[in-house]
This record gives C-alpha cells, structure tokens and sequence, in this order.
C-alpha cells in the first residue's frame, strides 16, 4: 500500500512556509503540488462541493494524480483547504474526511495527515485580516465585515449552526479525532509557536514522521528572517489584506512608492526594521481611509476565546504530554 502524507493546515499556520522552503525542491520529497497542481485543485473543488450522488458516481473521473506517485522518494500533499471551513453551508471537515477514506479504498493508499495548530486568538485574526472572501468569515455572518462583530460570537449565547460550525474547525482536539476515527489515522501535530521558540525541534518532528533518516535535510533553511506581515509587533493588531470581496490593499505608501524610479535601487539603502515600521504606517493609514476597525482582541476578548475552546486544549495537552497554556492557548 502506498503512502502519501497530507499537511491538511492550518492556514496561517505556517502553511506557505512548509510549502515554499521544506516540502519545495527535496532531493527526498515528492511534492504532489509542485508538479500536478491542477489535478489537486480540482479534485479538492470537486471534494468540497459535490452533492452526495454526484461524488458518488463521479469520484473516479479525479482520481488519476494518485497515480502518479513516486515509489523511491516520500510524498507530500500540502492543502489547508482541508482544515478550513467553507462558505458552502453544508461543508464539514469530518464529512470531506469520509471522502477522503474513500479515495484511500479506491486506490488503495495510506494517507498519513500533518496538522500545525496555533493559538487560537492570534489564528482568528490573521485569518480575518486576510480577507472576506468566499472562505473569510464574511461568508459566515455578513454582519462579521465588523471584527467586533466576530467578537461579540463568543459573548452572546445565540448561535447559528453555520457559525457554531465554522468555529468547531478551529477545535483541534475534535480535528484529531475525526482524523483518528474515520481514516485510522493519528496525525502528526506541529504547533506554530514553536517555529519561533524552537525551530529546530519543528522541523526535526516532522522529519522524524516523514520517515526521513537525513535530519540535515532542511539545514539551509534561514529562520532569522522575520516576515512582519500585517501585525503591528507592539499593540498586536492585525491588518487587512483585503477590503471585503474587493482586490487586495497594496498600501498608500506602496502606491506612492511605485512613482520613485529605480524603485527596488532606491529602497536597498534602508534596513529591513525600518521598512517594516514604514509597512506599519501605511497599513494604518489604509484601515482610516477605509474605515475599517482594529483587528486586534482586549484581554477580555482573549479571555473569551480561550474558555470557549478550554476542553479541547485541554485534551489536546494530555495528548501531546505538554501544558498548552504555557503557549497561551
């Protein structure tokens, strides 16, 4: 039986990182996205929507890419589609992992799943500040293009389905389980926190369960490099990346940056603190042109957020024998 191994997300949890700088051009690793990227983004659209019958009678016409896989080297699929909710309000993640044992009976694979987790309040807003799009929260509650709006979910006692169900999937501990339960599989679970306190043990973790013997495999890769993002490392507000379903915000002083010549020339000259304090300014500059509020949680807010999702962190400490809430979830 062939093995493949899913890092099913979670997104803004390190997700491009793995995919640009360790399961990208390994001498060892097979990556799946890298050269049938077409295949799996069809058949992860086709996974997501189709109505019962139609998966049914029609699972077999996207199952080629697992035919493609290579024998002598691990292969890799990377998709945070996977651990992410929808705006299809009949989307469930434990529903898509049911056709996702499907596919392992069909052809006759193993899947083996990797799951990056990160605290809870800060993954609630850098994904919202990404945007609103047909996966953003807006699609969940268009009363959430207010963050405060999103909020005030943990406050009030009534809930929809389709909210309480877009929330469940930041409940890591039930995540493994489905996994476990439906697929016969335990996933590998990395946390996010740690690629900052100690990466070497990240990385290590994961070469240990992708079965690679080499553990300088990843030696080259640089993690003194920090991407500022849209985070203001001070107050901790997040940025939008975009204005509800409109094209992404490039930034005002970006745009006035584009009329300097020799551009890229010009901005050499300055370091990368300064350019990210710049990046800052204009990020603020932008959510008061457009109105937007602050993403950013008071204490309260944080407080809220970790009680609604206690259990399941709790769980989730027993089961990897180390206290979460040290890390602040």
């Amino acid at each position: 039986m062939k093995t493949i191994y899913f890092h099913i997300g979670y997104p803004k949890a390190a997700s491009t990182f793995l995919q640009k700088n360790v399961f990208k051009n390994q001498e060892k690793i097979h990556f799946i996205n890298e050269h049938y990227w077409d295949e799996l983004f069809e058949l992860s659209k086709f996974l997501f929507w189709s109505k019962k019958d139609e998966f049914e009678n029609n699972i077999n016409k996207y199952l080629n890419l697992f035919d493609k896989l290579d024998s002598n080297k691990v292969n890799v699929i990377s998709h945070e589609g996977y651990s992410n909710f929808s705006s299809n309000p009949n989307f469930r993640i434990d529903e898509i992992f049911l056709r996702i044992k499907k596919i392992s009976e069909i052809k006759k694979i193993r899947f083996k799943f990797i799951l990056v987790i990160r605290r809870q309040g800060e993954y609630i807003k850098s994904r919202y500040a990404q945007g609103h799009g047909l996966t953003g929260f807006y699609s969940v509650n268009k009363n959430f293009t207010k963050f405060k709006e999103l909020k005030n979910y943990f406050y009030r006692k009534e809930k929809t389905k389709y909210e309480i169900n877009a929330f469940e999937t930041f409940d890591y501990f039930k995540t493994y389980n489905d996994l476990k339960k439906i697929l016969n599989s335990e996933p590998k679970i990395l946390i996010y926190e740690d690629l900052s306190i100690n990466p070497k043990y990240f990385i290590n973790s994961l070469v240990d369960f992708l079965g690679i013997k080499d553990q300088n495999i990843f030696k080259n890769i640089d993690f003194s490099i920090k991407n500022i993002g849209r985070k203001d490392p001070v107050s901790g507000e997040y940025f939008r990346k975009k204005n509800i379903y409109h094209k992404p915000l490039r930034g005002s002083l970006n745009l006035l940056a584009d009329l300097i010549p020799f551009k890229k020339f010009f901005f050499n000259f300055f370091t990368r603190k300064f350019k990210d304090k710049v990046k800052i300014i204009s990020y603020k500059i932008d959510r008061f042109i457009n109105r937007h509020d602050k993403i950013i949680l008071t204490n309260v807010d944080e407080y809220k957020i970790k009680e609604y999702y206690k259990v399941s962190n709790e769980n989730l400490s027993k089961l990897l024998k180390r206290n979460l809430n040290d890390l602040g979830y």
